[in-house]
């Protein structure tokens, strides 16, 4: 909501009044504790709570905010005030700002509105907070670059290293474990590094301590790139903390020469399969499957063959698995027969011989240990596996088909050569991996009436201000958190990061991806803003009308900007650099309405945190708070109204960027392009302040209803 008056204030913008700013420039980090340790300066000289204020501010300075709906950023406020080279304690002003025992670059600056010369500082509005970025000056005058401060300046997270000097991942989300001995496509994990590689264990930095509960589980998986899965490996503990560390970082550990186990399927069918719908034998799903099927006289041989991911290390044991029904519709005398073959490693193994009569069959679960076979093969695993189905046609037709269903291979891997000798087989032999995987919770919420897992967008970026920045208001001092809290909490993200990245980069990727924007507001507060599905009553903070308003200008959203079809990659995938699910969201009526072209107002964007929900390929078809693809095309995906001018009544001058407003249909100078006011909501994005003067940018977003 709007910034908030003092009571005496709110009261004097109701008659005639003359404005000025008064300016705090502190030398103290503290100013509520040292409040007078500042110099003061304003337009005309004024004392207030007994301090003198040197009207020495030259020319018109302004105070500009602004937020951005597309980009999901807020525009830092600065302002630039030049004020003559005046005598401060016996020198020029400038060698107090610079040169001297005090110092106030990057110390706060508080800039307050005064009206009609008041006496109390605690009844002036405060307008702006910033810190002194630069000061210059020539003979008779100082300029001072004043800037909104921004804690996340120069930072980098993670910031806490191992004694290896290895840093501790940060990483935020919900996540999950794959069973050993499963297919192991969960992929919902996140990476950490080798911090240190002994004879004895290998030792991965873990982004928190674990106790092996639920959600807390170190159980380590190992990256099989070419079957794109994630294999639990044995033996690993749920979690140890390496006593060799003097900074107690918590690693997960798991010994040399560990195996792994799980199932995998065929990935492709091979160029020379000879059965139909071959996918289907490893699909998935038992209710589909490859078929052969054979009518005629004579003979029939056919094979399925289906290719083998390439799998990192030595197989220990290996067994081929499938369901197999050989049927037997028409036949002569004597009996046909039906057979089905494995014929892997250079070998056939009959799984299936029927022969009988019109309308038998016989179905079964096969299962075959080929460890021996593999081991006979120089430890080399086939290319593809080959089922071959044959029928032996006697006398007259036959007819028949083979099916198969369910291919897989259950295996378990070492990474030690097999065929290094005994005397070369050390813990060596099997190399430590640069990253292993997890599937523990990430970090929690730690910010003031935050708890549990922070998996939320905001949640995310909130606990960021707090664990790196120190910023860490309550949910009173942080405007719109309840209501983004609500819009919020079915979103969610999975955040790692590994290696030193700016801050402020990844707090505005969160803030795009999770659909809202963060700003500070004056006198210690945080502003969350996100456009709703809807406004009530009580979401406006002030109805405009033409006795508010000067130089009213009607617009609309730029046609170049529009985004009427996004291609949106989202789920990152753990161990490689692609994403797991993508989704093409089109608004078709606004590419017809506004004569758009096949390959125009189209944009990919990847998101890297955001997991779910899912967004519709249609996003006219969701609320804006739905998903990602929805929200942004609530806001660029059609030409919406856009509104600039001047605000004229001071009882609105505390209009800040966020705010939601409505005009007074019934009291305007001109109507938007023909359509009404009414039940129309806006919110400003753009507000310029001066002494006197506020000038306002608003677009509209949504209905009053």
């Amino acid at each position: 909501m709007a910034l908030d008056f003092p009571s005496t204030y709110q009261a004097a913008i109701g008659r005639p009044f003359k404005e000025n700013w008064l300016v705090k420039v502190f030398n103290t980090s503290d100013p509520a504790g040292s409040p007078n340790n500042a110099l003061m300066l304003s337009f005309g000289n004024t004392t207030v709570d007994d301090q003198h204020y040197e009207g020495a501010i030259e020319g018109s300075p302004s105070v500009r905010e602004s937020i951005d709906l597309a980009a999901g950023s807020a525009g830092s406020d600065n302002i630039t005030l030049t004020f003559s080279n005046f005598t401060y304690q016996g020198n020029p002003v400038s060698q107090e700002l610079f040169g001297g025992s005090n110092k106030y670059i990057n110390k706060p600056v508080y800039i307050y509105s005064q009206l009609n010369d008041e006496s109390t500082l605690a009844n002036c509005h405060l307008i702006f907070e910033g810190r002194i970025s630069g000061i210059s000056h020539s003979a008779s005058k100082v300029t001072i670059k004043v800037v909104q401060h921004r804690p996340w300046d120069h930072i980098e997270i993670p910031t806490t290293k191992s004694d290896q000097d290895i840093y501790q991942p940060v990483v935020y989300g919900d996540y999950s474990i794959n069973a050993s001995a499963s297919f192991a496509d969960n992929k919902n994990l996140f990476p950490i590094p080798l911090n240190q590689a002994t004879t004895g264990a290998y030792y991965y930095v873990s982004p928190r301590s674990l106790d092996g509960t639920s959600g807390n589980k170190g159980n380590p998986h190992y990256y099989e790139s070419g079957a794109d899965r994630f294999a639990q490996i044995g033996s690993g503990s749920a979690s140890s903390v390496d006593e060799n560390e003097t900074s107690s970082i918590p690693v997960v550990s798991y010994p040399p020469k560990t195996l792994r186990s799980f199932l995998v399927r065929p990935i492709r069918i091979n160029d020379n399969d000879q059965f139909t719908n071959s996918a289907n034998a490893f699909d998935g799903n038992s209710g589909t499957s490859a078929t052969h099927s054979f009518s005629g006289n004579g003979g029939s041989t056919k094979s399925l063959k289906v290719d083998l991911p390439k799998l990192e290390g030595s197989f220990t044991s290996v067994t081929l698995n499938m369901n197999v029904q050989a049927r037997i519709s028409a036949g002569g005398d004597p009996l046909d027969t039906v057979e089905v073959r494995n014929k892997m490693f250079g070998s056939t193994t009959t799984i299936i011989t029927q022969t009988g009569s019109v309308n038998s069959n016989e179905n079964t679960s096969y299962s075959e240990n080929l460890t021996t076979k593999y081991q006979n093969n120089g430890n080399k695993m086939d290319d593809y596996i080959e089922i071959e189905g044959a029928i032996s046609g006697n006398s007259g037709s036959f007819s028949g088909d083979i099916e198969i269903r369910e291919i897989y291979l259950t295996i378990t891997i070492s990474l030690e050569d097999p065929n290094s000798t005994s005397s070369d087989k050390s813990d060596i032999n099997e190399k430590a991996q640069d990253k292993i995987y997890l599937g523990c919770d990430g970090l929690s919420q730690t910010y003031t009436g935050g708890s549990g897992l922070a998996k939320r967008p905001h949640q995310i970026h909130r606990d960021l201000l707090k664990r790196f920045t120190g910023v860490d208001y309550s949910d009173t001092n942080m405007d719109g958190w309840s209501d983004l809290n609500t819009a919020r909490s079915s979103w969610e993200m999975r955040v790692w990061i590994l290696d030193p990245t700016d801050l402020k980069r990844i707090l505005d990727r969160i803030t795009f991806e999770g659909g809202f924007i963060f700003r500070f507001k004056p006198g210690s507060k945080g502003k969350y803003i996100h456009i709703k599905d809807t406004y009530a009553s009580g979401d406006i903070s002030a109805t405009l009308s033409k006795s508010d308003t000067a130089d009213l200008k009607v617009d609309h959203t730029s046609l170049p900007d529009l985004v009427t079809k996004r291609t949106i990659n989202y789920q990152a995938h753990p161990a490689e650099s692609k994403y797991l699910s993508t989704v093409v969201s089109e608004n078709s009526t606004a590419r017809t309405d506004w004569n758009i072209a096949a390959l125009e107002n189209h944009t990919k964007t990847d998101l890297d945190y955001y997991v779910g929900p899912d967004p519709d390929t249609d996003p006219t078809n969701n609320n804006p708070n739905d998903n990602f693809g929805a929200y942004y095309d609530n806001i660029n995906g059609n030409i919406k109204v856009a509104v600039s001018g001047e605000i004229k009544n001071p009882a609105m001058y505390n209009l800040e960027a966020g705010d939601i407003v409505k005009f007074d249909n019934s009291n305007m100078v001109t109507s938007p392009f023909g359509k009404s006011w009414t039940n129309v909501a806006y919110m400003i994005t753009g507000i310029t302040r001066q002494v006197g003067h506020r000038k306002f940018t608003a677009v509209e977003v949504g209905t009053i209803s």
